[in-house]
């Protein structure tokens, strides 16, 4: 399982090659074409419980932001809520993958009360398994359980209630996101 571990939880090789759901994806393309690593002018993209700094790209804090609201409500106003809208809607995917995860691995729910040692060893060995299941395309269950539905979201965390340590924003990735939120209020 160790070996498995370290061929299936890495990132690619190459951080030129874009997935195809953001490619794919006019909402998405190009306008997220950098969100696959953190090495060079790339970054990962993160919900609001992280700083918007170097290597991370965060929400606008004080706006709408999760899909639900803007279901609930009007359509987005401003640069930066059509910004948390396509964040928001990208974001989901990446909590769907979670959520897969978890559902699928019953071990994840007590994994609190394991060592420090076995709990690497679970995480690693699922998420080994989970990412091999995923780029086998091997018939998956779990996901289509959680179908292919954009506004997937784990929980709706209240950006506001944010602790003030979190809203640092590193002016380099606040360029990036304004000029993204630009870009996506022109279109």
């Amino acid at each position: 399982m160790p070996m498995l571990a370290i061929d299936m939880i890495r990132p690619p090789n190459n951080f030129d090659d874009v997935p195809p759901h953001i490619r794919q994806n006019p909402k998405y393309w190009p306008y997220f074409k950098d969100c696959i690593g953190a090495i060079d002018e790339k970054y990962y993209l993160v919900d609001a419980g992280y700083p918007n700094m170097k290597g991370f790209l965060a929400p606008y804090k004080g706006e709408r932001y999760h899909l639900s609201h803007f279901h609930r409500g009007s359509q987005p106003r401003g640069t930066q809520e059509i910004f948390n809208q396509a964040h928001s809607s990208l974001q989901s995917v990446i909590e769907r993958t979670s959520g897969v995860w978890k559902a699928r691995w019953g071990i994840l729910e007590h994994i609190k009360f394991k060592s420090m040692g076995k709990q690497i060893v679970i995480v690693s060995a699922t998420m080994a398994l989970h990412n091999f299941i995923r780029t086998e395309d091997i018939l998956d269950m779990e996901f289509q359980r959680f179908g292919t539905n954009d506004d997937y979201s784990l929980d709706e965390m209240n950006i506001g209630d944010l602790d003030n340590h979190t809203r640092m924003d590193d002016s380099e990735m606040g360029d990036i996101r304004d000029r993204i939120a630009t870009e996506l209020a022109s279109r």
